[in-house]
């Protein structure tokens, strides 16, 4: 059963990486999240129960693993499945509890850390189907999209103000102050501006991450190089992950729809619009049919609930669906 939100390849490449230490802080966040709130059959898509003991990379004692659980997920008692996962990454998981390196969300309110350049920063983060808005001390606006974590300062800079997408989407307004420029870090990118709205998107699961100006003018640049695109309204700046390659092309959508719940899909996979809709809305969307999620689709869709939105996508991609919970179930019409 594929798992539409949950790339089990990168998973799975994390979770080896992680126990040879080899992840940064970022990935082991995500990892940790994902692992943390994933169920028992996504565990199992994952990897097999039997092949989770193939992955330990030394042996571990279900005292210290209990302990390790409890530290990261808050909760009490381990699943038996999860025990798999959590000796294949307790090694790199017990360095960072040692170090002090420990992070969790709270609900209800910002975590706060410390970083390497000794500034204080606001963590906020954002469950799938959960929108949020951030307004700051200068009257900048932040709405993060389902999915999202973004960091902020607790005091910006004389020089600037500067904030971190880890991971997610998020529309920013920013208050024109050209004497404090603002900036974002996102990736291997920074986006510089001055007074201006636009996009910016980039989920651990995807491999590029974009910038979508709607008013003004900013400035994409790949850390440590002077390479840099000039983004205007009506363009899109993206970053290849893998290649770390910055390219722009003309994208004309309303960027903040999905603020208002409104989607724009023009010729978009399926597979891409079922991820669109998994972090707007919460659901979950399985299927058996590969060559399904391949179907184009183009299509807007504005204020409607999201079992209105399959139905409408069920009479174009010629497909019948089930809903369960919060999961959605879909298999080709012709089976």
């Amino acid at each position: 059963m594929r798992v539409i939100g949950m790339d089990t390849q990168l998973i799975r490449s994390y979770l080896k990486q992680m126990a040879a230490g080899g992840l940064d802080r970022q990935q082991e966040e995500w990892l940790l999240q994902t692992l943390g709130t994933a169920t028992e059959d996504e565990l199992l898509e994952i990897y097999p129960e039997a092949e989770w003991q193939e992955t330990v990379p030394a042996p571990v004692s279900q005292r210290e693993l209990d302990r390790v659980y409890t530290k990261v997920t808050g909760k009490r008692h381990t699943p038996v499945l999860h025990i798999y996962i959590w000796r294949a990454a307790c090694a790199a998981v017990a360095l960072l509890l040692t170090g002090s390196l420990y992070w969790a969300y709270e609900k209800q309110r910002p975590a706060t850390e410390t970083v390497n350049d000794l500034a204080r920063w606001n963590t906020y983060s954002t469950s799938e189907g959960e929108n949020r808005v951030i307004t700051l001390a200068d009257e900048s606006r932040i709405y993060l999209n389902g999915a999202t974590t973004l960091q902020i300062p607790e005091q910006f800079d004389k020089d600037g103000r500067r904030i971190r997408l880890v991971k997610g989407e998020a529309f920013v307004v920013v208050a024109h102050d050209p004497t404090k420029p603002f900036s974002v870090e996102m990736d291997a990118v920074r986006v510089n501006v001055l007074g201006t709205s636009f996009n910016m998107r980039s989920y651990p699961e995807e491999h590029i991450a974009t910038v979508a100006v709607q008013s003004g003018k900013v400035a994409m640049q790949l850390t440590g190089t002077p390479h840099e695109l000039i983004l205007t309204p009506g363009t899109m700046g993206t970053f290849e992950k893998k290649g770390r390659l910055l390219s722009m092309r003309e994208n004309r959508s309303k960027h903040d729809g999905w603020i208002r719940k409104e989607f724009y899909f023009d010729d978009v996979p399926l597979r891409d619009v079922l991820r669109r809709l998994h972090y707007a809305y919460g659901f979950e969307f399985r299927t058996d049919d590969e060559h399904l999620l391949d179907r184009p689709v183009k299509a807007t869709f504005k204020h409607m609930k999201v079992n209105e939105i399959v139905r409408v996508l069920g009479k174009m991609g010629q497909f019948r669906y089930t809903v369960k919970d919060s999961v959605v179930y879909i298999r080709s019409s012709q089976k």
